[in-house]
């Protein structure tokens, strides 16, 4: 019989970077599967410091940045925000994995405020779709499953932006 996760994930918390790739990977594997629903309430478990070295670390594997973006959105105060700021307008020649995460993030920390970013990278016209499609995906996030932090009419006057857009509409 399977533990429940939310029971499940607080002993997988201090194995998330552990030193053995495998360790580290199994227990990452558990909360990369698991419900936001589930992995909201650990936010006072994990430390702000700790998701921004995560974050920071050129060894971090790409896949986990997203998840420590938004972990940094649950668990850190609006002076995380910048940090998240900046590593979202980094500058990148290719795809960024975990964009859309290190966003959520942002707007979990910053809420209506931090749809302004959003829309920023919405209005990009640019060749490379990464940034927009990454803002579209973080406003599908806030919309499914952290409606408490933002108001719906921000967030359909963000993606309102898109109708104009057939790439995106």
């Amino acid at each position: 019989r399977e533990v429940p996760a939310a029971k499940r994930l607080p002993f997988f918390l201090k194995y998330r970077e552990h030193p053995d790739e495998l360790i580290s990977k199994d227990s990452f594997s558990e909360f990369a599967a698991a419900p936001y629903a589930d992995i909201a309430p650990l936010a006072d478990q994990f430390s702000p410091a700790k998701v921004k070295e995560w974050i920071s670390k050129k060894e971090t594997n790409q896949t986990r940045i997203g998840f420590y973006g938004m972990m940094l959105g649950l668990c850190g105060t609006k002076a995380d925000a910048d940090f998240l700021k900046n590593e979202i307008n980094r500058p990148t020649e290719t795809y960024r994995l975990g964009l859309d995460g290190l966003m959520a993030g942002y707007v979990l920390l910053l809420g209506d405020d931090g749809i302004t970013l959003l829309e920023e990278k919405l209005g990009q016209n640019t060749k490379q779709f990464s940034d927009t499609y990454a803002a579209m995906q973080t406003l599908r996030f806030m919309w499914q499953y952290a409606q408490n932090r933002v108001s719906k009419d921000r967030l359909r006057l963000a993606m309102r932006m898109l109708i104009d857009r057939p790439e995106f509409a």
